[in-house]
């Protein structure tokens, strides 16, 4: 495991990565320490999961709560968040 960051607006976001044997790049975000987690394919590029992470971020910040005290708070959603933790798997 490994800790890195992505730049998002004024903001850096590290996350913690695990690569793993399975085809999908998942995201968690746990609320008690807004803690981020990705768990990637291991023959996954740094630069993709960046990038994914990235664009993960900016669709969240709209429209999730969970990510409230992540994202820039010009970028918050009004919508709470109905899952205690926030996860998303994508097909890689």
């Amino acid at each position: 495991m490994t800790v890195h960051s992505v730049q998002y607006s004024m903001t850096a976001i590290e996350f913690e990565l695990i690569y793993a044997q399975h085809k999908t790049l998942s995201i968690t975000v746990h609320p008690e320490d807004l803690r981020v987690t990705v768990k990637a394919p291991g023959s996954s590029a740094l630069s993709d999961i960046e990038a994914k992470v990235r664009k993960r971020t900016a669709g969240s910040c709209t429209s999730s709560g969970i990510w409230s005290g992540i994202c820039p708070a010009s970028r918050r959603g009004s919508t709470p968040a109905v899952n205690p933790i926030a996860s998303w798997e994508r097909e890689w």
